[in-house]
C-alpha cells in the first residue's frame, strides 16, 4: 500500500515457499490471501502479468488437499473467475463463477454470492450475452442489498469500493442495452430499471453518509410530477454522459460522448473561477461548456414538453457547482427554468407547495464573525 510493490512481492514469494510445507486450513486461507495480493499487484500497481499466473497457481494448490469445505471451494473458484476475467478469458470466468455460486449456495453463504454474480455479469456482458449479464447484475444487486448494512459496519470503505462500482456497472449495462433497443416499451423498462438502480445508489450514499439505514424509508413515486416539470439525471460514466430526462411523456435517453476526466476538469475549473471572484467573466467559458454537455442536447425535448421547472439529480462532482450558473451564451440556466436540486427523488416528496407566492430569508457573512471568514460577494449576491 505504501508503493513498495517489489518488496512486497519478494516477501510474498518467500511466504509461498513456506506454505509449500503446510497443508492445513491456515495454509489454504494464506494461499487465497497471497493470490489476492498478486492480483492487486497486477491490477492496481502494474506488476508484471506473470503474477496473475502465480495467483492462479496458489489457488490451484489450495484446492488440492482433501476435505476442502464448500465455502472454501466457493472462494477458490470465485477468485479464479476474477483472474480469468482480468485476463479477458471470459468463457473460463463464466464457468468458474457459476461453480463458485453453486458452492456458495451449498454452504449457505450469502456474503459471497454478490461477488461471483458480479464477475459473472461482467463476463457475460463481454461475451455479448446481454440478457444473462443483466440477470446476473440484478442478482448481484439484490444479494448486496440484503448484506449492505452488515458489510458497511465491517468496512467503512464498502460504499466506495463495492456498492458504488456495482450499481454504476449495472446502470451502465442497462443504459447500453436501452440505447440499442428498438422496442419502445422495452426501452422504457430498461430506462426505468436504470433510474431505479441510480436512485437506490443515491439512497445508499445518503445512508452511508449519515450512518443510518432508515434514512429514506418513505419513498415516493418518481413520476408524480407536475405537467410542466421534468427530472434530469446526468450519469457520469467513463467515456460518456448519459442524460436521463423524465417528462410527462416518459423517459428520454441522450448520450453525450465526453471523457469523465474531461468533465470533472471542467467542473473543477468552473467552480474555482466562481470562487476566486476576480471581477471577470472567466467562469463563463466553463459554464458554457458544461451547458453544452448537460443541457443543450435536451433543449428540443424541454421545449416540446413546455417544461418550466427542471429538477436535477446531480451526479458526483456536479454536486459541487451551482447549476443555475450554467450559461448558454446568452443567459443563465436559471433565467430559462425554475431549478430544483435534490440528491435523489426517493428522499423527498417533489410535489409543489400550495400557494401563489412565498417570502424567503437569505443570509450570509459579509464580515468575519467569531472566527468564521467573510464570504466573498455576499454584499452583492443578497441585494
Amino acid at each position: 500500500d505504501d508503493g513498495r510493490v517489489e518488496d512486497a512481492l519478494v516477501t510474498a514469494r518467500r511466504s509461498g515457499e513456506v506454505l509449500d510445507q503446510l497443508v492445513d486450513g491456515n495454509a489454504i486461507r494464506a494461499r487465497i490471501a497471497l493470490a489476492s495480493l498478486y492480483r492487486k499487484a497486477v491490477n492496481e500497481f502494474d506488476a508484471d502479468a506473470q503474477y496473475r499466473l502465480a495467483a492462479l497457481q496458489q489457488l490451484q494448490r489450495a484446492g488440492q488437499g482433501p476435505g476442502v469445505a464448500p465455502r472454501t471451494r466457493s472462494l477458490l473458484n470465485g477468485h479464479t473467475a476474477e483472474l480469468y476475467a482480468d485476463d479477458r478469458q471470459y468463457e473460463g470466468a463464466v464457468n468458474y463463477a457459476q461453480r463458485a455460486l453453486q458452492y456458495a449456495r451449498q454452504a449457505e453463504v450469502d456474503g459471497l454470492e454478490y461477488r461471483w454474480q458480479w464477475v459473472l455479469a461482467r463476463s457475460q456482458g463481454a461475451l455479448g450475452n446481454t440478457s444473462a449479464s443483466l440477470e446476473a447484475y440484478a442478482s448481484a444487486v439484490a444479494s448486496l442489498r440484503t448484506l449492505r448494512s452488515n458489510l458497511e459496519s465491517l468496512d467503512p470503505e464498502t460504499f466506495d469500493e463495492v456498492i458504488q462500482p456495482l450499481y454504476y456497472s449495472y446502470a451502465d449495462a442497462l443504459l447500453t442495452q436501452s440505447s440499442a433497443e428498438d422496442d419502445a416499451a422495452s426501452r422504457q423498462q430498461l430506462l426505468r430499471d436504470a433510474r431505479l438502480a441510480l436512485e437506490e445508489l443515491k439512497l445508499a450514499e445518503v445512508q452511508d453518509y449519515f450512518d443510518e439505514q432508515c434514512v429514506g424509508d418513505e419513498s415516493v413515486v418518481l413520476d408524480q410530477l407536475a405537467d410542466n416539470a421534468a427530472v434530469l439525471y446526468p450519469v457520469m460514466l467513463e467515456s460518456r454522459i448519459e442524460l436521463l430526462l423524465t417528462t410527462p411523456g416518459g423517459i428520454k435517453q441522450i448520450t453525450v460522448p465526453v471523457e469523465r476526466a474531461s468533465l470533472i476538469a471542467s467542473i473543477r475549473d468552473f467552480r474555482l473561477n466562481l470562487e476566486v471572484d476576480n471581477g471577470t467573466d472567466a467562469y463563463l467559458r466553463h459554464g458554457q461548456q458544461l451547458y453544452d454537455w448537460l443541457v443543450r442536447p435536451l433543449e428540443a425535448e424541454l421545449d416540446a414538453a413546455n417544461i418550466a421547472t427542471l429538477v436535477v439529480v446531480p451526479d458526483g462532482a456536479l454536486r459541487t457547482i451551482p447549476l443555475a450558473a450554467l450559461h448558454d451564451g446568452k443567459g443563465f440556466l436559471i433565467e430559462r427554468y425554475a431549478l430544483a436540486t435534490t440528491p435523489g427523488l426517493t428522499l423527498l416528496d417533489p410535489k409543489p407547495f400550495a400557494g401563489a407566492s412565498y417570502s424567503a430569508l437569505a443570509g450570509g457573512l459579509s464580515e468575519s464573525v467569531q472566527g468564521f471568514a467573510a464570504l466573498p460577494s455576499v454584499d452583492r449576491e443578497l441585494v
